[in-house]
């Protein structure tokens, strides 16, 4: 029988080296799990001689504790596309029957991005020290969310890690084609906008102003839209300073309201009163829930805590706070769809198609099969979203840009009036 050699961890800083005989790699990995060994590396042995069955030689090492994980400035985020590929090549790493700590490793080697080389950095050496894959990645909240942190964790306690890392690479994939999907459809109207100020600062601080003063030369009284026009070319040209500071101030007391309790409930429970945005928003966040609690049902991963932490990623604090009222109720014994009909924002067919399941006991595949009916549907608001806003924008553009060339002609009409 083929003998193996092997670098395993024994415990949090005690590396073991020895051989051990099996039939082939994938077989020796399995013996040093069973033995309570943490595989580094498993090679087949260049040598002939006869081993026992666990190790002929050892060799015990100690490794220094793991450093801390470190902190993301503001500006330093790992995208969610860098994560997507991340679990994705995982998953096929670790189905190949490579090592954990040599996937990550491997990883880690040919990642380009800084920021995540460091996070992947610190994973791999937590592996090292003989962490599980889930204490490892939970050093980084920012990154690894809860949800991520739990699936892996499921997966390593019931031996189907590879499959785990599947879905969790469909579920990343996905939220990462509905964002680019929104910020693709956002790009144009956004060029749209900045292009259409331009233009409007342009003519009023170089356009107006000299306009204005060719016809004060003249002695010719400017007509009202071209005083008001006029005033506000004065106030850009003069205190463009004072605006920038006061829109600066504007900017960054919002960005802090919203981020507290009570300003981003308020502000997300007035998305949830404009028609179309309500009905993009809804739809997304069904579609975030049934897809998550489906994921995490098919996992093995108990509904109280699976609805826990789906609180977490609800983006919406209105629904996120229905979610987390209900999640008492259903530990008192009560069933989840009699829980949704609670919450206004969840329609007939998503509640129905819950309580169906349930009585089948199949209500992830149910919550699989909605999500993916919402997710259609919320590609279908982004396309009529966008095909409102576009010609909204170039209505307001053009009425801003029209107010300004005619207080531009109607000195030019009094003019040609006096003239006469």
């Amino acid at each position: 029988m083929p003998q193996f050699a092997y670098k395993a961890k024994k415990g949090p800083r005690e590396i073991v080296e020895g051989t051990l005989e099996a039939e082939n790699q994938s077989a020796a990995l399995n013996k040093l799990s069973s033995m309570g060994y943490f595989p580094i590396t498993v090679k087949l042995s260049d040598g002939s001689r006869s081993a026992p069955s666990v190790s002929s030689t050892k060799k015990t090492t100690r490794t220094p504790a793991p450093k801390p994980a470190g902190g993301f400035s503001l500006f330093q985020r790992v995208s969610i596309r860098n994560l997507s590929s991340f679990t994705r090549q995982l998953g096929d790493l670790v189905d190949s029957g490579v090592p954990l700590y040599r996937a990550v490793e491997i990883l880690y080697e040919q990642e380009t991005t800084q920021v995540f080389k460091k996070v992947l950095e610190d994973v791999k050496n937590s592996i090292k020290d003989g962490k599980t894959l889930h204490e490892s990645l939970s050093r980084h909240p920012r990154v690894f969310s809860p949800l991520f942190v739990n699936m892996i964790k499921s997966g390593e306690i019931g031996g189907m890690l590879e499959e785990v890392l599947e879905r969790l690479g469909d579920f990343t994939e996905k939220e990462d084609e509905t964002r680019s999907k929104i910020k693709s459809a956002m790009a144009y109207p956004i060029f749209m906008v900045l292009v259409g100020t331009l233009m409007i600062i342009f003519l009023l601080t170089f356009v107006i102003p000299r306009i204005a003063s060719m016809f004060k030369d003249m002695g010719q009284t400017l007509p009202i839209p071209t005083q008001i026009v006029l005033a506000a070319s004065t106030a850009i040209s003069q205190y463009w300073w004072a605006i920038i500071i006061v829109v600066t101030v504007i900017i960054y007391a919002f960005s802090k309201w919203k981020k507290t309790e009570d300003g981003g409930y308020l502000l997300d429970k007035f998305k949830l009163r404009i028609p179309l945005i309500k009905d993009l928003v809804l739809k997304d966040e069904i579609a975030r829930f049934g897809r998550t609690l489906s994921t995490l049902l098919n996992n093995g991963v108990p509904i109280i805590q699976s609805l826990s932490i789906i609180v977490d990623t609800i983006k919406n604090k209105v629904i996120q706070r229905d979610i987390a009222a209900m999640i008492d109720d259903i530990s008192k014994g009560s069933k989840l769809g009699e829980c949704l009909k609670r919450i206004p924002y969840f329609p007939a067919l998503f509640i129905n198609m819950v309580a169906v399941g349930e009585e089948s006991g199949h209500v992830e595949k149910s919550l699989n099969k909605v999500a993916e009916t919402y997710d259609k549907q919320v590609d279908r608001t982004i396309k009529t979203f966008t095909s409102m806003l576009e010609p909204l924008m170039i209505a307001v553009l053009g009425l801003i840009l029209g107010i300004i060339v005619i207080s531009i002609v109607l000195p030019i009409f009094e003019i040609s009036n006096i003239a006469q």
